[in-house]
């Protein structure tokens, strides 16, 4: 595999191997691509939650959606709200 680099970026690489940071060129761009490879798998929490619904639901484990399953969390949230409970902090929107 043959790779080009801008001349900024080739000296970049180049600063950092005589800086001491890495042994040679080579090893600087494994060391690129691992932490590309990581951040790429690394989920933010809006797609963790998404996944484990996703598995839960594989799983059977889920409460079918019903009218009625609709005026209980509604008549649940306004005794909450008329007790003084604090808001979850997951259902704020941001």
């Amino acid at each position: 595999m043959h790779i080009s680099f801008a001349p900024k970026d080739e000296a970049y690489l180049k600063s950092l191997v005589e800086e001491g940071y890495y042994t040679n060129v080579s090893e600087a761009i494994r060391d690129a691509v691992r932490r590309m490879r990581d951040a790429y798998t690394q989920h933010d929490p809006f797609v963790e939650a998404v996944t484990k619904g996703i598995r839960s639901l594989d799983a059977g484990k889920h409460i079918p959606y019903t009218l009625e399953l609709m005026e209980q969390i509604r008549q649940e949230a306004i005794e909450s709200a008329e007790r003084g409970d604090p808001i979850n902090p997951d259902v704020i929107p941001q």
